[in-house]
Order: C-alpha cells, then structure tokens, then sequence
C-alpha cells in the first residue's frame, strides 16, 4: 500500500465514527500491528506460528518486498540470500 491509501484509510475509518456517536480520537489507528492473544505467551507464540505456516510463499515474498520498498522478489530463490537492494 502506499502513504495516500493508508491516509485515505485512516480518514475514512476516523469518518465512520461519528456515525456511531464516537468522537474520533476514542479510536487509535495501529497500522501494521498484529496482535495474537493466549492464556500464555508460549501459547500466544504457537498460535502466531500457525498464522505464519498459512501464508503461502509467493505471499509471503510479496509482502516482504513490499516491506523492502517495493522491490520484486519474485525472481529470487525462496531459500537464497536476498539480493543487493
């Protein structure tokens, strides 16, 4: 996603608030945070590892070339060292 998408997000989301006799600052925004709630952190740990085995691959790299500014990973090997960015 670019920087103008989250913005318009964001907006949109703070928007919908009042709709629902919300003021918009009742609601904080965390993009990119992924939070995995357990009875215990070893459980909160296994259950964030069974998240990460259903990203398919070719998501995966997806999502980690976006991470590295937008750089197209899908011609590298999976199990070979990133390239020279």
């Amino acid at each position: 996603t670019s920087l103008a998408s989250a913005q318009a997000f964001y907006a949109d989301i703070k928007g919908r608030l009042s709709a629902y006799g919300r003021d918009a600052d009742s609601l904080k925004v965390m993009p990119g945070v992924f939070i995995v709630v357990a009875e215990t952190e070893a459980l909160a740990k296994q259950k964030f590892e069974s998240f990460q085995d259903l990203i398919e691959p070719q998501v995966g790299v997806a999502l980690l070339g976006r991470m590295l500014g937008n750089f197209d990973l899908s011609g590298y090997p999976l199990d070979g060292p990133l390239p020279e960015l």
